[in-house]
Formats: C-alpha cells, structure tokens, sequence
C-alpha cells in the first residue's frame, strides 16, 4: 500500500515556525487543535531553514497551504499558496487604510524647511522616523507644534538625533488623554489572540504649555523617560474594549494576505474615535513567547496565565483551518 492511500479527500497546512520569534511548543498546540477541528487537514511544522524535500512527496499532491510568520528562507512550497509576514512600508499603509476609509492620521513625508497645514495636521503634529528598522524604537519620535515645523533646521538637533540619522514622517497629532496610550491587538487572519493596552503611569504636560515643554512630552509611553520611571507591567493592561478589538478586525482586512498582523491604535480622549496607526506585519510580535514583554505578563503569572487567560490555540486554529478551506489548491 502507497503513503498516498487514505489520503483522498484531505489538505495539508505546512507551518513555518522561526525559533527565537515563535515557539515549536506554540505551534504544536495549534495544530493539534486544527486537528480535532478538522482532522482532514493534515499539519506540519518546518523552519525556514529546511527545504520542501523535508514533508513527504506524496503529501504536496494534496491541496496545499502554507503559512509563515516570518521570512520563509529556504523553505519553498511545491505546491499552493505561500502566506508569509513581510514588512509593509508605513506610507503604504496609511495610503491603504485611507483608501478602505479606515481612520487614521493625515500623514506626509517630512522635508525641512516645509510648512505643514494645521488644517490637516491640526495644532499639533508628531515627527516619527520612516524606516521600519528604527521605528520601534519609542524614542523616534518627538512632538512639536505644527507651526513650527517649517522653523526646524538639521542644526537644531544633535548628531544622535532622529531627525539627523533618517528620513522621517509628519503625522497628525492624536491626543489620547493625560496619560498617553495605545492599543495593541494580535490577530492571526483578523481573529483576535491577544489584546492590550499600553498606557504611561506618569501624566504629561498640559497641551497648552510652552513649546519646549511640548517637545518633551513622552508621545510613546516606551519612550525612554518615562519607561525608566516604572516597570513595564505598571504600563500595561489587558482590559481592552470591545470595539477596539471590532477596530483590529478592520485593519488586518487592509491587508488580507498577511497572517499575522500586531495592530497599534490610538483612541482619541474626548470623542473615543479610534485611529490606525499601523499594523507590525514583519513578523516579530508573537508575544506568547516573546521576551519583549515578559515583564509586563508577569501580572498573569507568567507565560502560562497569559495563555490561560487568553486560550489563543483554538482561535488560531479556526483561523488558519477557514484558510485552508478557502485558499488551498
């Protein structure tokens, strides 16, 4: 009897799994869910280092999906569609959020020298390094007062400085409230595994106040100043509402062929308007196993109590078995 016989009528899923970005212990909770959800799909797990040749040859004459969160490397599919987590540049993103209507901030590319429009920007405008590769890191950005952007000279600021090391964006200023925050929802396939707020313990400025005060305030509340004045699980909270995970869902359908996708918003105190500011699509925000925000799961106990409060796996696994279903050729 072939390996092929008693294979008819079944799809293969092929996971991607990256060490040091997710864990084979993760993925492998996945897939058993997939199974009991669907126990024609068959599963299996590679890295980007290995080659097709390491899943059965009889197995790619099924109808075949893979799916990575990373960059796939070595590994490429014989057979069906490849989705993989690639960077998205971010005036990509905001000219495709604009052009679904989903809110988000009026964004341009900043020159020196340029006046900027507060009828656009409003009274306020946030300047934030344009490379992906710089930009998470919360001290590249700074807020001024959109007059005072066509002021600004290279001079002005020290060699070190974000604004002197790279190109930069002009973006809308959000104002979240006296305590600066943002939301970060992970989605695999617009389903919801996890969800947060990231807020600063420490009040800024009033908006009113002088300009060099204004320059001061901690937009980002990892920014450096204020991230060293508390530990991180004091900045974090994982009551979410629900229409901001609704807001999430919203943006992964922006880009659908992306798999994982670690949405940031912000929530306009006042109005309680939510805007994109941007989905993290390069691959690294599988917070389950992510050193990044280890402090902060501490109030869960751990890895663990995250996964527990959370039951990530069944969800994931509906998500990628609907996948199968629909895209696998």
């Amino acid at each position: 009897m072939s390996p092929a016989s008693g294979h008819e009528g079944k799809r293969l899923l092929v996971l991607v799994q990256a060490a040091g970005r997710q864990s084979f212990e993760d993925f492998l909770e996945i897939a058993r869910e997939i199974v009991k959800l669907d126990p024609g799909i068959l599963v299996h797990i590679v890295t980007p280092q290995d080659t097709a040749d390491i899943v059965p040859a009889y197995k790619w004459r099924l109808p075949s999906l893979t799916v990575s969160f990373s960059d796939t490397k070595r590994f490429v599919p014989p057979r069906g569609p490849l989705l993989a987590n690639r960077p998205i540049k971010k005036q990509d993103q905001h000219a495709r959020f604009a052009a679904l209507g989903i809110a988000t901030p009026f964004t341009e590319r900043f020159s020196f020298g340029t006046a900027y429009r507060e009828d656009c920007f409003g009274p306020l405008a946030v300047l934030k390094t344009l490379p992906l590769g710089k930009s998470s890191f919360a001290n590249s950005l700074q807020l001024f007062r959109t007059r005072k952007l066509a002021e600004l000279r290279p001079p002005d600021f020290p060699e070190t400085h974000f604004l002197r090391q790279a190109p930069a964006l002009v973006q809308q200023f959000i104002d979240t409230g006296p305590n600066p925050a943002y939301y970060r929802v992970l989605a695999l396939f617009g389903e919801p595994l996890l969800w947060m707020k990231v807020f600063s313990p420490i009040p800024r400025v009033s908006l009113e106040a002088s300009d060099e005060d204004i320059e001061r305030i901690a937009v980002d509340p990892r920014m450096g100043a204020v991230a060293r004045a508390f530990d991180a699980a004091d900045g974090i909270s994982y009551d979410v509402p629900d229409d901001v995970i609704a807001f999430a869902r919203r943006m992964t359908t922006a880009f659908p062929s992306i798999p994982l996708q670690a949405c940031d918003i912000l929530t306009e105190h006042g109005t309680g308007k939510h805007y994109a500011i941007e989905i993290n699509a390069g691959g690294n925000t599988w917070d389950f196993s992510s050193q990044r925000v280890a402090a902060g799961i501490g109030i869960f106990g751990g890895r663990e109590g995250l996964i527990a409060r959370y039951d990530p796996w069944p969800r994931a696994a509906r998500a990628l078995v609907t996948q199968v279903r629909e895209r696998a050729f």
